[in-house]
């Protein structure tokens, strides 16, 4: 006690900031596991974790232009390199049509996340009043047999501008819906990002992160402009003690 009493009388106001930060991060860092990866993580890559593409046309699409398969057509939706890291950069012009990217799933989540999905994506910004949403499909029959669950709709949540303050904006994203592969009729499921060229068009939005998986905080750490490592924390879990 003593410690902290001279701490407060040596350094008054700011002493006592320091000493609720301080706490703070002692007691955030007993709750949560901590975990560092080299560079950028393998498992935050767009390409791997969204690998599938489904495009269609719009009413305002070129009619002489040649649209081609819907399957990974690859056109709204382009790989490219940004800070030398794989990303997805997206352009739709107004009512060309939309583009869905996302990946087949046959497996339940980690059972730590409860039953819930868990699809971390991070944009290098959003448009406002662009048409952009995450959707979860429900799929019956094999591998080989895409037709929609007939007991389980799909899931969607819309994806808008948000920003703690004039300068700052929060870009990155987090979908939880419930899995209900082996619920009913239900085998496997799809899920990802839906934009669509609307009203408003989809101008160079990329997607830099996308992770699908356990439930936990990813945050990449830099040096001298290049990202050096990737710092993943997760929640304790709780061991119960039968004893």
């Amino acid at each position: 006690m003593s410690d902290i009493t001279t701490l407060l009388e040596i350094f008054g106001g700011t002493g006592a900031v320091m000493l609720a930060v301080g706490t703070c991060m002692w007691k955030c860092f007993q709750r949560h596991d901590y975990e560092l990866k080299e560079g950028f993580w393998d498992r935050n890559v767009p390409q791997k974790t969204l690998s599938n593409n489904w495009e269609t046309k719009g009413e305002n699409f070129p009619p002489l232009e040649n649209f081609g398969s819907s399957w990974k057509r690859r056109k709204f939706s382009k790989s490219v390199k940004k800070n030398e890291v794989n990303v997805y950069k997206v352009n739709i012009e107004k009512k060309h049509g939309n583009v869905y990217v996302y990946i087949d799933n046959t497996e339940t989540p980690p059972p730590q996340n409860g039953g819930q999905h868990f699809l971390r994506v991070k944009f290098s910004h959003v448009p406002k009043n662009a048409k952009m949403k995450f959707q979860l499909k429900h799929y019956k029959g094999d591998l080989n047999c895409w037709l929609p669950s007939a007991f389980h709709f799909p899931k969607e949540k819309d994806i808008k501008p948000r920003h703690w303050c004039c300068c700052f904006k929060n870009t990155v994203y987090t979908f939880e819906p419930y899995c209900k592969i082996g619920d009913k009729d239900v085998t496997k499921d799809q899920i990802g990002i839906c934009l669509t060229g609307g009203d408003v068009p989809i101008d160079d939005v990329y997607i830099e992160e996308a992770y699908l998986g356990e439930k936990l905080s990813i945050k990449n750490i830099f040096c001298c402009g290049r990202q050096k490592y990737t710092l993943l924390s997760r929640k304790r879990q709780k061991i119960n003690d039968d004893n």
